[in-house]
C-alpha cells in the first residue's frame, strides 16, 4: 500500500492503463491506482505475457496452483498482502477471462495431484 498518492503525468497513467487487454467489465491488470497502491488489481500484467507462457511447465503450474489457492481463500495471504474478498474475486475472474487456459491448466494440475495422492 502507498503512504501517499503518486503524482505525475496523468497522460502517462492513462496511456499505460489503456495498454492491456480488458475483460468484459472493462478491468485490466494494466490499470493504475496511484492512490492506495500502484496497480488497481495487484496482479502483474506480465502474467498475460508470452514470457509467462514460456515458463517451464512445473514452474507455471506451481504459480497457477499457489495463486488459485490464495485467491480462493484456501491458503492464507502473507500479511504484507491485503486483498478483500471482492478484490480476490476480481483478480480470479480476470485471470479466467483474460488468460483462457488459466482454469483448465490449474484444474489439470489439481487432477494430477489428486491422482498421485490416490484420490
Amino acid at each position: 500500500e502507498l503512504s501517499s498518492p503518486i503524482k505525475g503525468s496523468s497522460r502517462y497513467a492513462a496511456e499505460f492503463s489503456a495498454r492491456g487487454p480488458t475483460d468484459t467489465k472493462g478491468r485490466s491488470f494494466y490499470q493504475l491506482d496511484l492512490h492506495r497502491r500502484l496497480f488497481r488489481y495487484p496482479c502483474s500484467y506480465l502474467i498475460l505475457s508470452p514470457q509467462f507462457d514460456a515458463l517451464p511447465a512445473p514452474v507455471a503450474q506451481y504459480i497457477r496452483t499457489e495463486m488459485t489457492s490464495l485467491l480462493n481463500g484456501k491458503k492464507e495471504l502473507p500479511s504484507s498482502i491485503r486483498l478483500d474478498q471482492e478484490q480476490r474475486k476480481a483478480i480470479r475472474d480476470m485471470l479466467i477471462e483474460l488468460k483462457p487456459n488459466w482454469l483448465a491448466l490449474t484444474n489439470h494440475q489439481k487432477t494430477q495431484q489428486d491422482q498421485g495422492d490416490g484420490k
